[in-house]
């Protein structure tokens, strides 16, 4: 028996159950009252001009000069979700991860791409103790001893272009490499190169990971909507159209169980080993009353080099781009630097003195959001403060928004970072200046953020391990 000839009554019956299924739900929908764009499609909803229309969050951005801080938008098939610049609602959300956890289809992405002992996967319990062994990795005297090591990264590739003949230099993939280098030698010492097999395994996933289509934000959708038991059998039988994701943390999990051999054998006989942040978890994993076990330990090599190479990169390449078009920039950055340290090597505790660099990349960071969007699901129905008053449909003032268990609240970075409110009328505008003034206003809201309230390495509980080596990262490398 063929069942492909059974496919369409398959599509129409799930068709059905969704359209039932959503009008329940929607019935009990409590933020169904709020503004927000017009239903384009029911299929996709506004799914289409929000995540591939126009790249990088700026059909958001034009949603939250017309609606507000706070509304509502149509997703794929019927769904409704609440999206966000609130900074109460914000902080909020990040700092109740029991109750605003990730969806179902991102924690299957998350395990398919990472493993189950990921810190990025991990919830609860377990991820509280998974962060408290991966905290001390990544201490500011950690991170601050590799410096001399992104020196030398940073200047050969700053070499490498002095070599070029040609008036314009595409840095796109250098920069991607570099940094990606950067992380697996701090990590495990391992130094990768443009062409052997893990760099290749990475750049694969990372256009697998890239490419957004229809058919992947409809997918995404379905996977929110299938039963429990449908997702465990999908986390335990990938599709086929994943292999990238599975051979990229195959990859990954050689190198790491080499570098974990090496550790104990070294360990054994009283040898000192290699000196990285992996051999630094290790250590504390040693001592730890609750270790995470040798699995856990592999499933951090792969998660800290996907979750750290792109976004690191991404920013950089915003620093590069922000300095040659505002050249006057630049120009005053060059300055600080050649008359603070007169030609000498940096020292890793000098970046402190800099503060017209530290402006640059707390501009950039601000203005240019690698990652535009975050998203979390109810697992409980709830009730969402709010620092700002927003205007329901039918003219109702609302100071807080109840949800209902399983309800999805998209979080956006972007217009966080470019709040008004928070950062000043030219907030919309690339303006270091505001770094550099005594009364900051961005200093009169609760901090979210770990870093100079910026939402871009997000906040609470499970906020971004590496922040401290992405920001000594960029001052060693534009320096």
């Amino acid at each position: 028996m063929d069942l492909a000839n059974y496919l369409p009554a398959f599509v129409l019956a799930f068709a059905l159950w969704i359209t039932l299924f959503k009008k329940s739900k929607n019935d009990m929908n409590c933020i169904s009252s709020l503004r927000g764009p017009a239903l384009r499609s029911w299929i996709y909803g506004n799914m289409i001009e929000f995540m591939l229309e126009i790249p990088g969050g700026e059909t958001a951005s034009q949603w939250f000069g017309k609606y507000g801080n706070t509304f509502k938008f149509h997703a794929c098939l019927g769904e409704e979700k609440l999206l966000t610049s609130d900074p109460t609602a914000i902080k909020h959300i990040l700092s109740n991860p029991s109750v605003f956890g990730k969806s179902p289809a991102h924690q299957f992405i998350n395990l398919v791409l990472f493993g189950t002992g990921s810190v990025l996967y991990a919830q609860g319990a377990n991820h509280r103790r998974i962060r408290a062994v991966s905290n001390p990795m990544f201490s500011s005297s950690n991170v601050r001893s590799l410096t001399p090591l992104f020196r030398n990264i940073a200047q050969n590739l700053s070499d490498s272009w002095c070599t070029h003949s040609d008036s314009v230099i595409d840095v796109y993939r250098p920069i991607h490499l570099t940094t990606l280098r950067a992380i697996t030698e701090a990590v495990m010492c391992y130094e990768t190169t443009s062409s052997d097999e893990y760099t290749l395994a990475y750049d694969n996933l990372v256009l697998a990971i890239a490419q957004r289509t229809k058919a992947a934000v409809l997918t995404g959708a379905i996977l929110s909507f299938l039963p429990r038991t449908v997702i465990e059998f999908l986390k335990n039988h990938p599709p086929s159209s994943m292999k990238k994701f599975r051979y990229h943390r195959m990859m990954a999990r050689q190198i790491s169980t080499r570098l974990l051999e090496e550790k104990r054998k070294a360990s054994e006989i009283d040898e000192e080993s290699n000196v990285n942040l992996f051999n630094k978890l290790v250590d504390t994993n040693d001592k730890a009353a609750n270790k995470m076990t040798d699995d856990e330990l592999h499933d951090q090599f792969g998660t800290l080099a996907i979750a750290g190479e792109d976004t690191t990169a991404s920013t950089l390449l915003w620093i590069l781009y922000a300095l040659a078009v505002n050249p006057e920039w630049q120009d005053k950055l060059r300055r600080e630097i050649n008359n603070a340290f007169h030609g000498e090597p940096i020292n890793e505790l000098d970046y402190d003195k800099l503060p017209i660099l530290n402006a640059v990349i707390k501009e950039v960071l601000r203005s240019h959001a690698t990652i535009p969007f975050t998203e979390r699901m109810a697992s409980a129905d709830a009730t969402i403060p709010l620092a700002d008053v927003v205007l329901a449909s039918n003219g109702t003032r609302m100071k807080e928004i109840k949800v209902r268990k399983g309800q999805t609240v998209v979080i956006s970075i972007m217009a966080y970072n470019r709040l008004s409110s928070i950062w000043g009328d030219d907030a919309h505008e690339f303006n270091p200046s505001r770094w550099l003034t005594k009364a900051e206003r961005h200093t009169e809201t609760a901090s979210i953020g770990p870093y100079a309230n910026l939402l871009s390495f997000l906040g609470g509980p499970r906020v971004c391990l590496g922040w401290r080596f992405a920001y000594v990262f960029f001052c060693r490398s534009v320096s």
